[in-house]
């Protein structure tokens, strides 16, 4: 090799280390893609709602109902004592806040406008309650003479039919509500009547006590 070959080749090989190294070098990694947002299909749904109370409130439900008159003024003593002691189906239904219409059945009540035409439009089978967790109170209201809805006016088989007017209050625990309270009794002893205004013989008198026991059912 003569003397301008050999002053060459130390810039040769320079020239081939740094071709190598630019082949055996790695490409940088791509950006990572973001992950789009789900989707809600049929098999991928939204999440549900929680679901709502089933009871609706505190006092809603269907209970047991027994309303006992332990104790009428002397006008009353001919007053039987099947209608001192009564047994209904009571459902609770939600009308706002702490306000409650209370239906009763299980019985014959008085129907129509009798009933109905009344500032509240309750039947002779309703009253209204109002309440919360710890304490209630049921109203059993007299809206006027002329309309008798909003407490509850019954028949009894061979007893005739009785009108019953007052307010209870009372404490719930373990699903019963026991409330105590007054009010007064109109009672008309003609059986077989199918519609007790006028009524020959009526009675009226107060009611010194009055308890209402509601069982959850």
């Amino acid at each position: 090799m003569d003397a301008r070959m050999r002053r060459h080749v130390p810039l040769l090989v320079l020239v081939l280390l740094a071709n190598a190294a630019g082949c055996g070098s790695q490409p940088s990694p791509p950006s990572p893609t973001p992950t789009p947002a789900p989707t809600h299909t049929q098999a991928n749904p939204p999440p549900s709602p929680p679901s709502p109370n089933p009871n609706g409130g505190s006092l809603e439900g269907t209970y047991a109902l027994e309303v006992s008159i332990d104790s009428l003024s002397g006008e009353c003593t001919r007053v039987p004592d099947t209608i001192k002691q009564l047994a209904y189906s009571a459902a609770i239904q939600s009308t706002g806040e702490a306000t409650y219409t209370v239906t009763l059945s299980g019985g014959t009540f008085l129907t129509g406008l009798i009933c109905t035409d009344v500032p509240s439009h309750l039947g002779c089978n309703q009253f209204s309650a109002t309440g919360s967790a710890d304490a209630v109170r049921f109203d059993l209201d007299n809206n006027n003479d002329d309309g008798h809805g909003g407490h509850i006016v019954a028949q009894l088989p061979q007893a005739g039919w009785f009108e019953l007017i007052g307010s209870t209050s009372g404490v719930i625990s373990n699903g019963t509500i026991s409330s105590n309270g007054n009010g007064s009794l109109w009672y008309c002893p003609t059986p077989g009547l199918s519609y007790p205004f006028p009524c020959p013989l009526y009675t009226g008198c107060k009611v010194g006590a009055l308890r209402m026991n509601f069982v959850r059912q």
